[in-house]
C-alpha cells in the first residue's frame, strides 16, 4: 500500500545540465586577481576542477561607461584561473564594472554580469592592537572593534583569520572528538553574515576564534551579489537544498566586488 498510495506526486529522472560556473571576487584597489571558470560537473561524479577547467576563453572585466577594459590572462598553473597581467589596472571603489565572458568553440557560451564596488573605509577604535599578544580566556570580557560608515555597499563582513600554515586548533565542546575520522576542522576565516547597514561595530566573543598563534581581524563591505549569495549559501546548511539564485547571465556562480577597511590588525593568541 505505501508503495502504491504512499507517493502521490509525479517524478522524473535526473538530467545533467552543463553550466559554466564563474567565481570571481573584485578588490577595491586592487587589480583583479583570480577569476575561475570551469564547467559544472554531474552529482555522481568525481569532482575536480583540473577536468572542468575551462581553458581559451575571452575573459574581459570593464568599467562601465569608462575607458578601462583588462582582458584577464589564462594561468597554466592552476587550471580554470584567469588573472590580471596589468598591476596598473586597479579596480576603484564606488565605480561600476561589467564582466563578459565567451567560452571557446565548440560549446560556445557567453556569460555577462555587473558589479558596483563598495566605498573605502577604516576601522577606528579597537580594544585590541596590532602587535599584542594575547591569552585565549573565555572568562575575559569580549573584545569590540568599530569602523567608519562605507558607501555604495549591502553589508559589511567583519572576518578572523588564522595567518599560521598549521595553526593549532583551539579545543571546544561542540567541536566534539577532534580524533575522529569525519572530524572537519573550522575554516582558517571566520567571518560574520548579515550585520545591519547602519552598524559600524561589533562584538568578538572568544569563542569566535578557532586557533592559536597568529590570528588577523578585518571588515569588508560587499555588494548586493556577494552578501546575497552568502546568504542563499548559509541557509542551505540547516535546510532543504534549493537552487541558488545566481546574478549572472548565461551562467552560474558568483561575480561580486568589496573592499576591504584601512587598519587590520594581528594579534598572536596565546594559550
Amino acid at each position: 500500500m505505501i508503495g502504491l498510495y504512499g507517493c502521490t506526486e509525479p517524478t522524473s529522472t535526473y538530467e545533467y545540465r552543463k553550466e559554466p560556473v564563474v567565481s570571481a571576487t573584485l578588490l577595491a584597489g586592487q587589480a583583479v586577481d583570480t577569476l575561475w571558470l570551469s564547467w559544472s560537473g554531474q552529482v555522481d561524479q568525481y569532482y575536480t576542477r583540473a577536468n572542468l577547467a575551462i581553458t581559451g576563453a575571452l575573459v574581459i572585466v570593464s568599467e562601465s561607461g569608462g575607458a578601462f577594459a583588462d582582458t584577464l590572462s589564462y594561468d597554466v598553473h592552476f587550471p580554470g584561473r584567469y588573472y590580471s597581467a596589468s598591476p596598473s589596472k586597479k579596480i576603484l571603489p564606488t565605480h561600476t564594472y561589467d564582466l563578459y565572458i565567451r567560452t571557446p568553440a565548440p560549446d560556445v557560451r557567453v556569460i555577462t554580469a555587473q558589479t558596483s564596488v563598495p566605498d573605502t573605509f577604516s576601522i577606528t577604535n579597537a580594544t585590541l592592537r596590532s602587535g599584542d599578544t594575547v591569552r585565549y580566556d573565555l572568562s575575559a570580557p569580549v573584545n569590540t572593534f568599530s569602523w567608519t560608515p562605507s558607501n555604495n555597499f549591502s553589508t559589511y563582513l567583519p572576518t578572523i583569520a588564522s595567518l599560521d600554515p598549521h595553526p593549532s586548533l583551539i579545543p571546544k565542546a561542540f567541536y566534539r572528538d577532534t580524533n575522529s575520522t569525519n572530524f572537519k576542522r573550522p575554516d582558517l576565516v571566520v567571518y560574520r553574515i548579515g550585520l545591519p547597514k547602519e552598524q559600524t561595530s561589533t562584538e568578538l566573543p572568544w569563542v569566535f576564534l578557532n586557533y592559536f598563534g597568529r590570528t588577523r581581524f578585518d571588515v569588508f563591505a560587499v555588494d548586493e551579489n556577494c552578501a546575497d549569495f552568502l546568504k542563499q549559501w548559509n541557509a542551505l546548511q540547516g535546510g532543504e537544498l534549493k537552487e541558488i539564485r545566481y546574478k549572472l547571465n548565461g551562467g552560474i556562480g558568483v561575480f561580486c566586488s568589496k573592499a576591504q577597511a584601512k587598519n587590520g590588525f594581528e594579534v598572536v593568541l596565546k594559550k
